[in-house]
């Protein structure tokens, strides 16, 4: 990705993120602004100061194997606390051990922290993976000291699983925020049955739909919105409905001949995130080289 980088380059760059001047949400979106749009680094180039920019993800080729990104998973991800030396504590509600189920990481960045509890516990398996993931962020003044909080500073989402179900939020977020994602696009049934080897059911179309590496990076690089609410700064994930009328929103406007084919409605219920979409679909729009940096014009009824 940076082929002109020294490795006390990249040294430099990670003491940049690891280094942030902001705290909290602040600080996620600080970094998740150079994990999209690459971080400005000065650099010395035969007595010439020139600062180029650092990218951290292929977007233009999120396929696994078709670019540069690697993608990695980690099972019992174990983060040691500062006041933690060389234990080996296993006990799962030991609250001295920050060690997620699984850690999802794209080039080395852990962006999807994920909690697994058992379906046995019935309605209040979300509650306790939710729960245990508050805490590893260290979300509330009661789990302070409690968590690894650096560890979400890169982070995208967070998920809770079990089995036969899964749902995702972003950092900060409460359990009730925590939604299923519901489509498997792109793949259809059959095809998701023949890639991943099962149906889109239970914990699977969560997994196969939303944290299918094409997806998640283009979630990443297109569809987060940090939006200040009450006096506090709130992250926003689409919901897979927003997702969905995007992709097909993007696709009418590329490949259709005439302006009906190119045009068309997304029906929203009163409340369901209609200027969130909009935005999105913005975004998308601008970022496609084939429209040129787009004109956009937005109707509004206040």
């Amino acid at each position: 990705l940076n082929e002109w980088m020294t490795e006390d380059q990249a040294q430099r760059v990670i003491f940049n993120l690891q280094h942030i001047d902001a705290t909290g949400m602040a600080r996620n979106q600080r970094i998740h602004e150079y994990l999209v749009y690459g971080m400005p680094l000065t650099v010395d180039r035969g007595g010439r100061q020139e600062t180029p920019t650092v990218r951290f993800i292929d977007f233009d080729h999120p396929e696994p194997g078709a670019g540069l990104n690697e993608y990695v998973v980690t099972t019992q991800f174990r983060v040691r606390r500062g006041n933690e030396r060389g234990s080996d504590r296993t006990t799962e509600d030991d609250e001295r051990v920050v060690k997620p189920d699984l850690v999802l990481f794209v080039n080395g960045i852990p962006l999807v922290v994920m909690e697994a509890k058992s379906p046995s516990l019935l309605e209040v398996w979300k509650a306790k993976a939710v729960r245990q993931l508050l805490r590893y962020q260290e979300a509330g003044p009661e789990w302070h000291g409690t968590g690894a909080p650096e560890l979400f500073d890169t982070n995208l989402m967070c998920v809770a699983l079990c089995g036969a179900d899964a749902a995702y939020a972003a950092i900060g977020a409460p359990e009730n925020a925590y939604a299923q994602w519901k489509s498997t696009e792109p793949f259809s049934t059959p095809a998701f049955e023949q890639r991943f080897g099962m149906p889109p059911e239970g914990q699977a179309r969560l997994i196969g739909g939303l944290l299918n590496p094409p997806v998640l990076v283009d979630i990443l690089r297109d569809f987060v919105v940090y939006e200040p609410e009450r006096g506090r700064l709130v992250k926003k994930l689409p919901r897979y409905q927003q997702y969905r009328a995007v992709r097909h929103a993007i696709d009418r406007v590329l490949i259709g001949r005439t302006p009906s084919e190119r045009g068309g409605v997304v029906w929203h219920t009163q409340g369901s995130g209609k200027s969130l979409t909009m935005l999105f679909l913005a975004t998308k729009l601008r970022r496609s080289p084939a429209l040129q940096n787009p004109m956009i014009v937005v109707v509004t009824d206040r």
